[in-house]
């Protein structure tokens, strides 16, 4: 069963007069409109960009019922410019997406969870062990990933059981740093020396910075983390 989801765009000023040329200063516009996501698609995510492009991501199931996470990109008007899909090959255990944003360049950032061994990588950080958090950076025309990585420890929680990192929320600032926050219960999540706690507490919040370096030629990373307990 293919699902459509409906968007509502409620335009200021600028856009109004761009949108629907009103000659009433104060008047709004609004622009209802629907998006199909197709196959069982949930949409879970909404981001924009400052020309007032639409992100839509949403999870998805596949005829053979393997989950993917899929992206649309639709203009101001509604008409959708492109599509993308990524994702791990977990079934039971699908991928999770949490939180999107969009870069000065327009390329979508994309963070969630994952229990996928073969998430897709560019660039990573680390490799894909247990379930681990995920950053994924799109280009903005949807064609393909600049950059991805999973973030997270080793498979030992504090309680000898398999250990897990999540990423719940992400910001982004204008020279293209990634801010991540999120949970985890690995003992060996990796911590900088100047870090504002540097022992993992029983249970805890974490918060990632991804710093771009612009002088590279490739999308290499730095990377920093600051751990508070909860």
């Amino acid at each position: 069963m293919r699902t459509v989801c409906s968007l509502s765009v409620i335009l200021g000023l600028t856009a109004t007069l761009a949108v629907s040329n009103s000659t009433q200063l104060s008047a709004y516009h609004v622009i209802a409109h629907y998006v199909d996501i197709g196959d069982q698609g949930q949409p879970e995510l909404l981001a924009a960009d400052s020309a007032g492009n639409l992100f839509v991501v949403s999870t998805i199931v596949k005829p053979w019922g393997r989950r993917q996470i899929r992206v649309s990109k639709t203009d101001p008007a509604g008409n959708v410019l492109a599509s993308f899909e990524f994702g791990g090959s977990g079934l039971f255990r699908p991928d999770t997406v949490s939180g999107a944003a969009v870069d000065a360049q327009g390329n979508l950032v994309i963070v969630g969870y994952t229990y996928s061994a073969d998430f897709p990588l560019v660039h990573p950080l680390f490799s894909a062990t247990a379930q681990m958090a995920f950053v994924t950076k799109i280009d903005s025309q949807l064609r393909h990933i600049l950059f991805s990585t999973v973030l997270g420890g080793s498979s030992t929680s504090f309680f000898n059981g398999t250990a897990y990192t999540s990423a719940t929320a992400l910001a982004l600032d204008a020279s293209g740093n990634i801010y991540v926050a999120g949970s985890t219960d690995t003992t060996d999540y990796p911590v900088t020396t100047n870090a504002f706690q540097t022992q993992p507490p029983q249970g805890d919040f974490l918060g990632t910075a991804i710093h771009p370096r612009r002088a590279r030629s490739r999308a290499d990373v730095e990377f920093q983390r600051d751990r508070i307990s909860a």
